[in-house]
């Protein structure tokens, strides 16, 4: 399978602690924050007029860099498992499918023969 994205889906790096700002910031805290990872990535898209964003770790990260690229599930499960120590990976990446279809990011998916 391969999957196609909502035209409004997209992921940004962002300069590191970025998105803890923006949140303690919108909560009224300051935006202060002791501990910063090295980079933020986040998923950005709109569903029925309204934007959402949410933080994507680094393997969802690259399974959604890959699957934009037009990598099959399977492909994309093999990369992140060999860079995760041979981890079986499926279940997560799956997971991050699930994500992506409840979010509305996923408008299409097709069947490789």
């Amino acid at each position: 399978m391969t999957f196609g994205f909502h035209p409004s889906a997209d992921m940004l790096d962002l300069a590191a602690g970025t998105m803890q700002r923006y949140v303690s910031l919108s909560a009224n805290k300051g935006g202060e924050d002791e501990s910063r990872p090295d980079s933020d990535t986040i998923l950005v898209w709109r569903n029925d007029g309204q934007v959402f964003h949410r933080a994507a770790e680094a393997g969802e990260r690259l399974a959604y860099l890959e699957a934009r690229r037009g990598k099959t599930f399977g492909e994309i499960c093999a990369l992140l498992e060999f860079q995760n120590a041979d981890e079986n990976i499926t279940w997560r990446v799956a997971s991050f499918l699930a994500d992506w279809f409840r979010d509305g990011l996923v408008s299409r998916v097709s069947v490789v023969a």
